[in-house]
């Protein structure tokens, strides 16, 4: 079994070698394999995602001025004050 995995990537690890130098080559040599890995690195994090304290602090960091800054800003308080007639 070992031997044919081992022969079975040979194969792939030729094939694609050739792909890569053919000088005649017209477009991009894609590795399934690094797709794949690249999928899961970039696009793929939410079910890879564990909450630890770092992750905490992080969201705490961002997500906190987020909030204030909405509280703030979520309706205009000087829209009101004019359309009570308390500011020209």
């Amino acid at each position: 079994a070992e031997e044919e995995r081992l022969a079975l990537r040979s194969q792939l690890k030729r094939q694609y070698q050739l792909q890569l130098n053919d000088p005649h080559r017209k477009g991009l040599v894609e590795d399934p394999a690094l797709n794949r890995w690249m999928y899961a690195r970039n696009r793929n994090i939410y079910p890879n995602f564990r909450p630890t304290p770092k992750t905490s602090l992080l969201g705490l960091i961002w997500g906190g001025p987020l909030f204030f800054w909405y509280y703030v800003f979520k309706d205009d308080r000087k829209e009101k004050l004019i359309q009570e007639g308390k500011l020209d």
